[in-house]
């Protein structure tokens, strides 16, 4: 059984590097990004750590899920968002977004107080001047699908959004409240956190995620929720809550994104490209 295990991994592997082989080329890309993306595939081993962040490792397997339609895991999406706060901080002197992680659902699942205040003080440690907090990210995973809360602290607002117009999960507003009172006894004095708007909110508003179905046959964006939050997470760090409803890129194009998406990841770990 291991030996006809070892020829079915090989099979798949084979079928994936030929399906990479026909979807690289068509994507618009200079002979420099062509060449770096199709080394890093094809001839770097498939544990092979790309990309680090927040002691997270985003390997080749986990890169490679960003070619075609394929779904990605939630080592792509934590390391991406986090590397795009830290490029907000460093370049743009940004640092007012605190991201709360693909297993934060798992922190607070926990029936230990303590425990889940150290998780959150870990996090928000991260920020340098957590006085000028302003948002709050947090991904969703809901079994095959991705979503994205948005926690605009400033305007006092509670938003969930994706690219299917899904239905929040039920736990999903209870942990994001608890985290929101945790987050209040750390740091009792941040004055976002004073008022305690979310006690009254009793459901999520949209915030404008475009929608995910296909327009025609080529089925572009049907496996993309994924990519759709790290670009949504990516333009609320940016841009904040002007954000809202204001999202200007289109799954229909995720082909031209998965593709920039990946050779910023090899920029961020210092390719020349």
């Amino acid at each position: 059984m291991s030996v006809l295990n070892k020829f079915s991994v090989i099979s798949e592997t084979k079928r994936k590097v030929d399906s990479e082989a026909k979807w690289l080329p068509q994507i618009t890309s200079s002979p420099g990004e062509l060449a770096i993306l199709q080394d890093v595939l094809w001839n770097k081993p498939s544990s092979s750590p790309v990309l680090h962040c927040n002691q997270k490792a985003l390997d080749v397997i986990s890169f490679s899920d960003l070619c075609e339609e394929r779904y990605i895991d939630s080592f792509v999406v934590d390391v991406c968002i986090g590397k795009y706060i830290e490029e907000a901080a460093l370049t743009h002197g940004q640092d007012d977004t605190l991201y709360l992680p693909t297993e934060f659902y798992q922190w607070m699942e926990m029936d230990d107080k303590a425990f889940k205040l150290r998780q959150l003080a870990a996090k928000a440690s991260q920020i340098a001047r957590f006085q000028y907090l302003k948002q709050i990210l947090v991904p969703v995973f809901m079994g095959n699908h991705w979503g994205l809360v948005y926690a605009d602290l400033v305007n006092q607002q509670l938003y969930f959004d994706d690219g299917l117009a899904s239905v929040v999960p039920s736990t999903t507003l209870p942990c994001v409240k608890e985290a929101l009172d945790l987050l209040l006894e750390l740091h009792p004095y941040h004055p976002c956190l004073q008022s305690k708007f979310w006690h009254s909110c009793k459901s999520f508003s949209r915030f404008g995620m475009p929608s995910q179905v296909p327009t025609d046959r080529k089925m572009i964006g049907v496996g993309s929720c994924g990519i759709g939050i790290i670009m949504a997470a990516r333009d609320f760090i940016m841009n904040g809550a002007a954000s809202v409803n204001n999202i200007l890129w289109r799954y229909c194009n995720m082909d031209k994104y998965r593709k920039e998406l990946m050779v910023q990841i090899l920029k961020w770990a210092g390719h020349e490209i």
